[in-house]
């Protein structure tokens, strides 16, 4: 696996706090989202926009085929923070969105 790999900086200069990835494993992601930031917006100052750039994609072999982009399965309001549960195959978005 290679490291994280950062949002251009003029991203992140749009980012109060980035946010940190609290667990990962190859069909799912825990992400602490700050507040401020908002989880699914229309801009590419959101957590959304972000994740590709935070985290691993999943391993060749694993169950389950990647998602193009990793997906929040919730939304957390702009002004609150706390973990985001985020799915990074299908199989994990088709079982979390049950």
């Amino acid at each position: 696996r290679i490291g994280y790999i950062y949002p251009p900086p003029s991203v992140l200069s749009t980012i109060p706090h980035f946010p940190d990835v609290v667990y990962e494993d190859d069909h799912i992601a825990v992400v602490n989202k700050p507040e401020q930031l908002t989880t699914i917006g229309q801009k590419r100052e959101d957590l959304q926009s972000i994740l590709p750039f935070m985290l691993h994609p999943p391993s060749k072999g694993s169950n389950g085929k990647a998602l193009n982009f990793p997906r929040p399965i919730h939304r957390l309001d702009r002004r609150t923070s706390g973990l985001v549960l985020v799915a990074k195959t299908e199989l994990a978005m088709s079982k979390l969105s049950q």
